[in-house]
């Protein structure tokens, strides 16, 4: 199962960002209107246009030269934006073989420094001793902990984190702790039945972020 694999009552507003191709595009960037393929995989859903908009409308310029790191990586829709938009890198971990080849495949497609791992998130984070990494993605499958357990995992890296999650209610419980202890949330926002932020470690030097021109990151709800 492929690790962002969700239920259908976990898509974004009933609908997935997909197109009746079975492609999704890139919004924005060098590669706007390039079209990545999504594997068919029960409920696999990439992040729908209207969050990436968001998402990358916070980070702003601050995304060129950055290193990304996408934990539960599905169809690579996060990473290939934020490359098209002037990351550094992008490091890609999906647990489904299948889903996997289709990113290495999109990679070779668009020559962007790129790199995919066939692995558990957690499992994957545990091992690393080096972190070259500024963001993280964390979209894990919805009505799960893998969240949550990740982000206690990250708790101890200079890293800033996007968040996404199932809403309480939609799946009985919400994915994560409301608070989430130890980290401070810079933006947030909802989408049907998604809801995400983005997150530092709390007292953490994770301030490359200038949220449209702020000196300082300042927490903000949106």
């Amino acid at each position: 199962m492929a690790q962002r694999n969700r239920p259908v009552a976990g898509r974004i507003g009933g609908r997935a960002s997909r197109r009746g191709d079975g492609r999704i595009r890139i919004i924005g960037g060098k590669w706007k209107g390039r079209k990545l393929d999504v594997p068919d995989r029960p409920g696999l859903r990439p992040t729908m246009d209207r969050v990436r908009e968001t998402l990358f409308s916070w980070l702003g310029p601050d995304i060129v030269d950055r290193r990304v790191l996408d934990l539960f990586a599905g169809t690579g829709a996060l990473s290939f934006e934020a490359l098209s938009r002037g990351a550094a890198s992008a490091t890609l971990v999906e647990q489904d073989r299948g889903a996997a080849g289709v990113l290495r495949a999109a990679a070779t497609r668009l020559g962007g420094n790129c790199r995919v791992h066939v692995a558990s998130a957690p499992r994957w984070v545990r091992r690393q001793r080096e972190w070259p990494w500024d963001l993280v993605f964390v979209d894990p499958p919805f009505g799960t902990r893998l969240g949550a357990e990740t982000l206690a995992l990250l708790r101890g890296r200079n890293v800033l984190v996007y968040f996404e999650e199932g809403d309480a209610g939609t799946h009985g419980a919400p994915d994560s702790d409301t608070d989430l202890p130890g980290w401070e949330t810079l933006r947030e926002s909802r989408a049907g039945a998604c809801r995400f932020r983005l997150l530092r470690p709390a007292g953490s030097g994770a301030d490359w972020l200038r949220l449209r021109g702020a000196a300082t990151i300042a927490p903000q709800r949106v």
